[in-house]
């Protein structure tokens, strides 16, 4: 089906404040309009999207409550904060890891490690409020035929089943197909995710988009096969190959995993990803979807045009009726409320001439509208800094509502954000800030040396009019 490409109009929406409400903004901070900021953990910082971190999500919010986040702020700890972002407190550090055998290579080699993503089941089981997962990577060592063949460095997961108050670091037996225990990546590094199971606190999925996969069971022995998706049924104390080039996951990465799992049934999964139109022989934006765990995937609906600035990807699974599915970029943002098999894209309009680029949405809770940040005169490809709008998309019409510019610190006149997240009905979204300057260089972007902030909408949008 070709889609329907509409240009959006930012039209003034009024949105009505929700202090008192479940979705309560935390009292610390300074307060501008409906938004509130927050001073953000020492050393988390926006990525631009252009970047070694492509396809990193530094923070992360409890499904259940909007309140209860995650941050990693060096790639080494994780913090975790009860009360919306006024006080953190290390939960996890790679430093000292817990449970290891005493001869374990994880121990060995913590040091080389960095986290690059910190993701929460999406759902609304009381499990997804408790459950809690991290990965971390190192480049392979690039030495070596061994080292370059079977990329012999593994995963590292970190998992926490009650609410990052304690954690474990599984050790994975070693077997001929899988000679490290967990999956491993290759150097395109970090650009591979991680996708845990919503109401299944044991399912996550990891996929690496490059060369990852050996089995040296086989003759001749895979090795260096692209494209790997694994997963594991116990918290990642064992790991299984589902699939080997069924999925093609954008090289280039993204703002956070391009894949997620449904939260009714463990072995369905949604991802967004780059197809080919061969009548009109171009590129599409295509949804994909898998019935039985990732084993094989079905190309569903597939929008005209596709560009590697396509960054994002969101689902709605925890609703009743059919997955609400969008991925977003500088391409638009394509929509899917029937689980991928129909659907829609939108642009919003260009402002002043400048180009724009979505880089962010989250979904209500009844998935009938989004809450969207787009970035006009944006550097990508360096910095992340731009003017940036939010505003709240009807699906209905594909109805716009403006926010308007997202706050600007003094002696700043731009911002780069990363990283927005919400809870599971949409409540609180949140992203971390670096206020930008323009610099006398052919008026380029350069970030302050003011410290992030964790930036808040504190006002009920999922109710716009």
């Amino acid at each position: 089906m070709r889609s329907l490409l509409l240009t959006g109009v930012f039209v003034a929406g009024a949105i009505t404040s929700n202090d008192g409400g479940p979705a309560a903004a935390a009292s610390c901070g300074t307060r501008q309009g409906n938004w509130r900021t927050a001073t953000a953990p020492a050393g988390l910082k926006t990525v631009p999207h252009n970047a070694v971190d492509m396809g990193a999500a530094y923070l992360a919010v409890d499904p259940l409550d909007s309140k209860r986040m995650y941050a990693s702020p060096d790639a080494r700890r994780i913090v975790r904060s009860l009360d919306g972002g006024c006080t953190w407190t290390t939960v996890f550090d790679l430093s000292s890891l817990p449970n290891q055998p005493g001869d374990s290579f994880y121990t060995r080699t913590a040091s080389s490690y960095r986290i690059y993503q910190i993701v929460v089941p999406h759902g609304r089981a009381a499990s997804d409020g408790r459950t809690v997962y991290a990965l971390a990577d190192m480049p392979p060592p690039g030495v070596g035929v061994t080292g370059d063949l079977i990329n012999e460095f593994p995963i590292l997961l970190a998992a926490s089943t009650d609410g990052g108050s304690t954690w474990r670091v599984p050790t994975p037996p070693r077997t001929p197909s899988m000679p490290f225990g967990a999956p491993g990546c290759s150097s395109y590094f970090p650009q591979a995710w991680i996708a845990p199971a919503p109401g299944h606190p044991g399912t996550v999925y990891f996929f690496c988009p490059d060369d990852s996969y050996a089995d040296l069971t086989v003759v001749p022995p895979i090795v260096k096969g692209w494209q790997a998706l694994y997963r594991s049924t116990d918290g990642g104390a064992n790991w299984s190959v589902r699939s080997h080039a069924a999925l093609a996951l954008n090289l280039n990465g993204g703002l956070g995993p391009m894949l997620d799992v449904d939260a009714h049934n463990p072995g369905v999964l949604y991802a967004g990803q780059a197809g080919y139109n061969a009548v009109r022989k171009g590129s599409t934006t295509q949804f994909v979807s898998s019935h039985d765990g990732g084993a094989s995937f079905e190309k569903l609906f597939g929008a005209d045009g596709w560009d590697p600035d396509n960054v994002g990807f969101t689902a709605l699974t925890a609703a009743s009726g059919p997955a609400h599915l969008a991925t977003f970029g500088q391409a638009g943002l394509c929509i899917s409320q029937d689980a991928g098999r129909h659907g829609t894209c939108w642009k919003p309009r260009l402002l002043d001439g400048d180009p724009r680029l979505i880089t962010g949405a989250v979904w209500s809770a009844t998935g009938d509208r989004l809450f969207v940040t787009v970035a006009y005169d944006e550097d990508w490809q360096s910095t992340g800094c731009g003017e940036q709008r939010a505003g709240v998309l009807t699906l209905k019409r594909l109805r716009w509502h403006d926010l308007g510019r997202l706050p600007i610190a003094a002696g700043a006149n731009g911002v780069a954000i990363t990283g927005l997240v919400a809870d599971s009905r949409g409540n609180g979204p949140v992203m971390t800030a670096q206020p930008c300057v323009r610099t006398n260089q052919g008026g380029r972007w350069a970030k302050t040396s003011a410290p992030a902030v964790l930036l808040r909408y504190t006002a009920a949008w999922a109710t716009a009019g």
